[in-house]
Parts: C-alpha cells; sequence; structure tokens
C-alpha cells in the first residue's frame, strides 16, 4: 500500500517517530508532505527532517503557515500526483485549507495516474492563485481510481469556523472513508454532525518509552534550586491550563506543615514548584515567582527541547495539569500526561476534556477549577510514598500498554488495512489502543 500522510506536525522531527515504525510495517510504502517551514508565536521554524531511508519526506512552500487551518500548500496536487498514494492519511482538521486540498486531488484523481514529475518547480510557486491554476490541470491529468482518504481530528467543541471552512469540512466528510477522533469528544461530535463512517479513537503521537523512562535526575534537581517534593507542570503559560489554579493550590500546600514523607514539619511544607514552558503567562508568573509565599520555592524555565524533557519530568514527585475549558477550547489530550507516566511520575489532572481518559486508574483527578480539591490531591501524595510508588508502576504500565509510539503505530495501520481492504464501509465507532478496543 502507497500511503502519503499529509500534515503540518511533521516539521518537528521528534514528532517523525511513529512514521518510522509505520515505514516498517509489511507492504507500506510511505511518503510524508508537510511544509518546509511554519510560522508560530515565538518565530519560524523550517522543517527539522528532510530525509529518511525509509519513507519520503516531501517538504512544499506553503502560504500562512501561522494560521494551522488557514495555510496552503503550493503544488500539493504535484506532488501527490507524482506520489500515486492508495491512502491519504490527512493529519489536519476536516475545516482547514489543507485538507480541502488533498481532497480536491482524491477527487480529481479518477483515471489511471500519470505520474508528473517533482522538480524545482513544484514547489517554488509565485502565490496562491497560479499555485492554484496549476493544481488544477495537474488534477485533471491525474486520472481515474484515486486514493482512499481518512482524516485526524482533535476538535472536541462544536464551533462555527464560517466559509469557507465548514463547506470544506462537509466536503471532507463526504469523501473521507474514515476518521479517527484523538479523544472520545471529538468521535462525539463527528457524529454529531452526521459523519456515519468508521471513527477510531486514537491519539495522534505516541511516546519512545526508552527516551520516557524513569532516570535519577538529583543533580539537576540541585542546580534547579528545587528541595522537598517537587510539584510540576510543563506546557503552554496560557490561561485555559490552569496556571492560577496551581498556584493557588500550590500555597494552599506551603502552609500545611507536612514534609514529603508524610512527617509533621514546624517549619512551612516541605515543598517546590517547576514550572517549564512559554506563553503569554511567563511574565506574570516570573513576577509571582519572585515575591512571598512562593519566592525561593517557585521555579519558571522557558520551553527545552523534545530530546531534554525528560530529564526535567524526573526532577518532579508529582505532575499536574489543571486544564480549564475555555468558550473556544478545552483539554483534547494532554501529551505531557503520558511523557510523565512513562517516566513513572505520579500525575494529577483536572476533570477538563479529555485528562481523566488519559489518566484513567494511574494517576488522581479533581473537579475542574477547584483549587482546594487539587491542594488535597497534592497533599495524598506528599502524604503517602506507598500510593507515590503505586501511582508510577501503573502510570508506566498504561503507556507501555496503550500509549507508546509502536502502539500507535500498529493500531494506525490496522486502520490503513481496514480501509483499503474493505473500503471504509459501515458505522462504528472502535476505541483504540493498538489492537485492543478499550477506551485510552
Amino acid at each position: 500500500m502507497r500511503v502519503c500522510v499529509f500534515s503540518h506536525s511533521y516539521v518537528v522531527a521528534a514528532n517523525h517517530a511513529k512514521l518510522e515504525r509505520l515505514a516498517r510495517m509489511p507492504g507500506v510504502e510511505l511518503s510524508v508532505i508537510c511544509p518546509r517551514r511554519i510560522r508560530r508565536e515565538f518565530g519560524t521554524y523550517p522543517v527539522e527532517r528532510t530525509h529518511h531511508s525509509d519513507y519520503a519526506i516531501v517538504p512544499l512552500r506553503a502560504l500562512y503557515t501561522s494560521h494551522n487551518y488557514r495555510f496552503l500548500y503550493l503544488a500539493a496536487g504535484r506532488a501527490l500526483a507524482q506520489l500515486r498514494p492508495d491512502l491519504i492519511h490527512l493529519e489536519e482538521e476536516p475545516w482547514s485549507l489543507a485538507a480541502w486540498q488533498a481532497i480536491r486531488y482524491a477527487r480529481g484523481a479518477r483515471r489511471r495516474p500519470n505520474p508528473l514529475p517533482l522538480g524545482k518547480g513544484a514547489a517554488e510557486g509565485a502565490g496562491a492563485s497560479s499555485a492554484l491554476s496549476r493544481e488544477s490541470a495537474e488534477l485533471r491529468a491525474a486520472g481515474e481510481g484515486g486514493p482512499k482518504v481518512i482524516f485526524f481530528t482533535w476538535q472536541n467543541l462544536w464551533r462555527r469556523h464560517g466559509f469557507p471552512h465548514e463547506t470544506i469540512e462537509r466536503a471532507v466528510h463526504a469523501e473521507a472513508a474514515a476518521a479517527i477522533a484523538g479523544n472520545a469528544e471529538a468521535a462525539e461530535l463527528l457524529r454529531q454532525k452526521g459523519f456515519r463512517k468508521p471513527i477510531h479513537v486514537l491519539p495522534q503521537l505516541g511516546v519512545d518509552e526508552a527516551i520516557y523512562a524513569r532516570r535519577d535526575e538529583a543533580p539537576l534537581r540541585r542546580k534547579l534550586g528545587l528541595r522537598g517534593f517537587v510539584i510540576g507542570f510543563a506546557g503552554r503559560l496560557v490561561p485555559e491550563k490552569g496556571l492560577a489554579l496551581l498556584l493557588e493550590a500550590f500555597a494552599a500546600v506551603l502552609t500545611r506543615r507536612v514534609d514529603e514523607h508524610g512527617t509533621p514539619n514546624a517549619e512551612r511544607s516541605s515543598a517546590s514548584l517547576l514550572v517549564v514552558g512559554g506563553g503569554p503567562l511567563r511574565a506574570e508568573l516570573a513576577r509571582r515567582f519572585a515575591q512571598p509565599p512562593f519566592a525561593g520555592r517557585a521555579v519558571l524555565l522557558d520551553t527545552v527541547p523534545h530530546g531534554e524533557m525528560p530529564r526535567y519530568l524526573n526532577c518532579m514527585d508529582a505532575l499536574v495539569l489543571p486544564s480549564r475549558a475555555a468558550p473556544h477550547w478545552k483539554e483534547q489530550f494532554g501529551h505531557v500526561l503520558i511523557e510523565a507516566m512513562a517516566c513513572e511520575v505520579p500525575v494529577v489532572g483536572s476533570t477538563c476534556g479529555e485528562i481523566p481518559n488519559v489518566i484513567g486508574d494511574a494517576g488522581l483527578t479533581f473537579p475542574e477549577g477547584d483549587a482546594a480539591a487539587l491542594a488535597a490531591a497534592l497533599q495524598r501524595l506528599m502524604a503517602s510514598p506507598d500510593l507515590r510508588a503505586d501511582l508510577a508502576a501503573r502510570g508506566r504500565r498504561r503507556v507501555l500498554e496503550r500509549f507508546t509510539d509502536a502502539r500507535i503505530a500498529q493500531a494506525t495501520f490496522e486502520i490503513w488495512q481496514q480501509v483499503l481492504g474493505a473500503g471504509g464501509a459501515g458505522d462504528s465507532t472502535t476505541r483504540r489502543t493498538t489492537t485492543s478496543t478499550r477506551k485510552h
């Protein structure tokens, strides 16, 4: 089977672990199309990997890459016409312009494919209109018997996207043979929108269990000035991640006179807070961390490279994800949870979105927005080394069973086989870990 994965996520080399495993599946000829560079809040990032011995990487020029849903590839149709996939695996939201480009190709490929050379001109268009004009001609030449399409979605809130995005979404739903939802609520939302083809509940990316594993980082803890029970957060520093709630709970923990062994302590609670990430709240956090009661107890670090993240997770005695829903967002997965669980760091999460499904019985949850309940959960962990050890073991086991790169790749491969073998017909929702159908 020739499969082309269509996604901006693979600008980041660390995200290729799933692709590497998929490329080694029997009978798979894999390619990935991604932008040459993307723009984000903190700068422009070029594609980090342009070659792999096991699969083709096709970085294309793209316009408007600061917008996940509005960016547009130059000459995507030309690239697809050369690759001639049997299946397009679209890891873009189904209302995005990139999704529209993929289904344009699939709909246009109705005769035997006539491959076109993928030369420099394919990625060097002068602008969107000229690129789309060339692409239309390429689609007319591409031929019958075109590829099947599946798409991935994280979206777990009903939102109005306006024209042309809602038109694109309906077209993608009509063209697709199946869908992959990154969380249970996204699957339910697809059903509410009338999608009646197979839906598989599966996260987009897993973790490498060899990299995300328990290790002794005592020297790094000392270097950072962390002491006692270390409560951690890693992620975007934005209001909806619940950072204000975390600070309120941490302040309550500091007033409780008990140390990390559950022993009464005449002084303040022996605890530290480590926050790793970047975003608009960074300046406010830095200001608060310099004031009582956080001064000397809280450490703020900028975003660290993917490869360094396991070191900082292993500095923590517990990781907290206190997300709170906003009108435009609620937690879609919480990838840092499975990273921490793989490192045998106990996790505490709110009931926002998919968090309880990710944690399962391998951590503690508290009602969204309840700082007192979060503080109580942290105090439980501080007071019970046995509970911490039990949750650490459960977390690692849950990741190995459900969330490794190998597990996600195997489940994805099985979806490909179903779509190409049975045509993707039917009306079913499958919750996958790999071969398992339990909720992840």
